[in-house]
């Protein structure tokens, strides 16, 4: 496999730095809070302080979640690496300047596929479009992983349609990287695959339809060199 974009991972260092940032003001300032509330034994200005705590927990968890969607990213460049040169990667497609990128866009032979990468863990359920993760004490509905993945393929679809007047399908898959996550799928609306499994699916997916190597150089091309003014897909 050729990679023709290596990863800056823009979008996920940006959200990750963002929110380790908030993490450690909102963490600071609940220390001074603690500290007065307890000299003056109000349990007002201690509630404050745990107010604060809690926020900066919430911002932790938010980076520690960003980190982890570079690891996964990461791991599906590795996945990869055993597909032959006929097949060329673009990772990290930035969509807009605050909606986010687009994980991996392979380009082969076969057609072009569009990967959205999680590295999720725990309970993860999957109905149609609908997604859910269950925590300590409930199921909640998270954003829905497919109709991510679905509308960046119809995003970069269209920007090739317009660009090149090539109708191209392209194929959306969501890959779970983490070893540690449970899916729990229910008629999921595109192929939801662990990452032991991505690279044996793109092998054997039949051709939809034969992409010429002019066809692949044009596209990758179209991808590489516009700017991405609008769209209507983001990863978090």
């Amino acid at each position: 496999m050729k990679v023709l974009k290596e990863s800056e991972y823009t979008y996920l260092q940006a959200k990750y730095k963002r929110n380790r940032k908030w993490c450690i003001i909102f963490s600071a300032a609940s220390i001074p809070a603690f500290i007065l509330g307890a000299y003056l034994a109000q349990l007002i200005v201690l509630f404050v302080g745990l107010i604060l705590l809690g926020v900066g927990v919430t911002y932790l968890s938010r980076s520690l979640s960003y980190r982890a969607g570079i690891q996964g990213e990461k791991a599906v460049v590795e996945a990869l690496q055993e597909l032959d040169d006929s097949y060329y990667l673009i990772n990290d497609i930035m969509v807009g300047e605050k909606r986010g990128n687009i994980d991996h866009v392979l380009l082969s032979p076969k057609g072009i596929f569009v990967i959205e990468t999680k590295n999720y863990t725990g309970d993860v359920r999957c109905e149609g479009d609908r997604w859910s993760k269950k925590g300590e004490r409930r199921l909640y509905e998270i954003r829905s992983v497919s109709r991510q993945a679905t509308n960046n393929a119809n995003y970069l679809s269209g920007l090739i349609r317009r660009e090149l007047n090539l109708r191209i399908p392209i194929r959306p898959i969501c890959v779970f990287t983490n070893p540690r996550v449970e899916l729990k799928l229910r008629k999921p609306t595109l192929p939801v695959l662990r990452l032991p499994e991505l690279a044996k699916f793109v092998r054997a997916a039949p051709p939809l339809p034969t992409l010429t190597d002019s066809e692949i150089q044009a596209v990758s091309e179209c991808m590489l060199g516009k700017p991405y003014k609008e769209g209507v897909a983001a990863s978090e």
